[in-house]
């Protein structure tokens, strides 16, 4: 008789880090992938793609099996709106964001602080806001597998953060810690948090963390059972979103999937199916991570 090797899935490994400083990191952790027979995905060996930079980096991430991230010193290169980013954003941060949103899992691996780090340039170059931004990326990335090492992350982000004075920094750690709240069941201060940012975002001009914080309101607000708040932000959020001088694609992308759930909670059918439908168009065509909850969502408008 004759007995056949057993067969196993190949996983697909999407690489994420900064490349300048990190480059013989990346080829371990692609030998090791390799060595495992599985299959890695990094920018080494992107082919020439059809769509802008950031939104296929993003899609890749999305659809890889898991997503391996290493962050040291370098916050990393930030694409423009026109390439496929919103301008703020590290391609690090979006390619983790995509994976996390499309529930994939992220294995986080920070460099020690204590270690001995020959990248002296980078170091020279603002290191600790690169840091701060780092340790906020990691306090989302480490949700929901280890909330107690993201609220580490957080608090050594936030410290730097307020002594520095930088609305951006602290605007990413509210950000963080609205996620993080939500996360824990804490809706009250994860609302508080929320509210804090809208209105420094607000007070100071920074209408991209107004935007997603709004949209973070809405989905505490969802979760907490108060549909008609929720419905109030993501409206808000939306409608900034579509703004002749915002044109914040991802915004209205979730903006529109939130009024969709609010409309639906409410008993509302058709408004949540207008929207709803908008939502799945506009997060099909940016590759959005989380367009599944978008398609389950119109699923029961339909049903």
């Amino acid at each position: 008789m004759v007995t056949r090797p057993l067969t196993r899935q190949v996983l697909r490994i999407f690489i994420s880090s900064t490349a300048i400083d990190l480059g013989g990191y990346r080829d371990k952790v692609r030998d090791a992938v390799l060595r495992l027979e599985n299959v890695p995905i990094a920018m080494e060996t992107f082919s020439a793609q059809s769509g802008q930079p950031a939104s296929e980096c993003m899609r890749m991430a999305a659809e890889a099996d898991a997503v391996i991230c290493i962050v040291a010193h370098r916050y990393g290169y930030v694409p423009p709106k026109e390439l496929g980013g919103d301008g703020e954003r590290s391609i690090t941060w979006l390619e983790v964001d995509a994976a996390k949103r499309a529930g994939k899992p992220v294995f986080a691996f920070l460099v020690d602080p204590k270690a001995a780090w020959t990248q002296e340039s980078a170091i020279r170059r603002n290191n600790n806001g690169d840091l701060c931004r780092s340790n906020s990326l990691l306090a989302l990335v480490l949700l929901p597998d280890d909330p107690a090492q993201a609220a580490g992350c957080l608090q050594d982000a936030r410290a730097f953060a307020n002594r520095s004075g930088v609305v951006e920094f602290q605007l990413r750690c509210v950000h963080a810690a609205c996620e993080l709240h939500r996360h824990l069941g804490d809706y009250p201060q994860a609302i508080t948090e929320a509210d804090a940012g809208v209105l420094l975002a607000d007070t100071c001009g920074f209408g991209r963390y107004s935007i997603d914080l709004r949209l973070a309101l809405a989905e505490t607000y969802l979760a907490a059972g108060d549909a008609r708040k929720a419905l109030q932000n993501a409206r808000n959020a939306l409608d900034r979103s579509e703004h002749p001088d915002c044109q914040y694609a991802w915004g209205r992308a979730d903006g529109l999937h939130f009024c969709g759930l609010a409309h639906l909670r409410l008993g509302e059918s058709k408004l949540a199916r207008q929207r709803l439908t908008a939502a799945l168009e506009l997060r099909e065509r940016l590759g959005h991570g989380r367009v599944e909850e978008t398609r389950r969502a119109l699923g029961l408008c339909q049903g």
